[in-house]
């Protein structure tokens, strides 16, 4: 699932024009655990200085909700950054502002690949906040779940007591 994941995200870096990565013009960088994080100012140094998506795994969750079908679900969270030196108060709300129109078209991609059932479930939350300086990049953070179906069978053998 979180390889699912990271491949949808990295899909919508390649295919969303204003992000554009490629494997000569880098703008997608996952960050998968704790260590990641240590690295993530060097690897930010080594992305184009345009909007680069940086996605993040925080955990995951496997629910039933009293279904018949269980979900595994990823929570996790994707930022949009863009290279600025200047910090003068204009130019970073402007920034944020674009950051957030193209924050708006992979929300709306998500929604049209749940439709399509791409996404089997998918949760966006418009929860965000403001990212900065890091690596001469500011930016925003937004918030989202995505899911699956999946089957978790009951095998008696399994069991001592059975």
């Amino acid at each position: 699932m979180e390889e699912f994941v990271i491949q949808y995200f990295k899909g919508i870096a390649t295919n969303l024009k204003e992000i554009s990565h490629t494997n000569q013009n880098k703008a997608f960088y996952s960050i998968k655990s704790f260590p990641d994080t240590v690295n993530m100012e060097f690897n930010l140094k080594a992305l184009k200085a345009g909007p680069v998506l940086v996605l993040e795994f925080p955990e995951g969750q496997i629910t039933t909700n009293n279904s018949d079908n269980p979900m595994h679900k990823i929570m996790g969270a994707f930022s949009i950054l863009i290279k600025n030196t200047n910090t003068n108060e204009e130019d970073l709300n402007k920034l944020y502002d674009d950051v957030h129109k193209i924050a708006l078209k992979i929300f709306a991609r998500m929604e049209r690949d749940r439709e399509l059932e791409i996404l089997d479930y998918c949760e966006l939350e418009l929860n965000y906040q403001k990212i900065g300086p890091v690596a001469d990049r500011y930016g925003r953070r937004y918030e989202f779940i995505i899911g699956q179906s999946i089957s978790i069978p009951y095998n008696d053998s399994d069991w001592l007591d059975s």
